[in-house]
């Protein structure tokens, strides 16, 4: 591709935010591995009230060694939706860039 052919996508830190936003969301619908992290999150997020304080109000809170491995696993159940949203983006971002280079051949 010959850099006189670049074309800038995203005016805007906003712009591209927003391009990653939806394609999480489109993408979040029907890819079954995004769905089943989202699920864990959200189930490990709901086992305990405790847990709820300590991550969205940020109180500091007594947590039992039960409530610790909840955390633990809500912990690792979060890091893998991370880790989904960031393939779901990628592999977005290079159908795009494909389709993006076949304009300009």
């Amino acid at each position: 591709m010959d850099i006189k052919n670049l074309v800038s996508f995203f005016n805007s830190d906003l712009d591209l935010e927003s391009y990653l936003s939806e394609t999480v969301v489109k993408a979040g619908r029907n890819d079954e591995a995004y769905k089943t992290a989202k699920q864990r999150v959200s189930e490990c997020k709901n086992q305990i009230p405790k847990l709820t304080q300590v991550l969205d109000l940020e109180k500091p809170s007594e947590l039992s060694l039960e409530d610790c491995k909840v955390l633990i696993e809500y912990l690792l159940a979060n890091n893998r939706l991370a880790v989904e949203e960031c393939r779901l983006c990628y592999m977005r971002g290079l159908v795009d860039g494909i389709e993006t280079k076949k304009i300009f051949e």
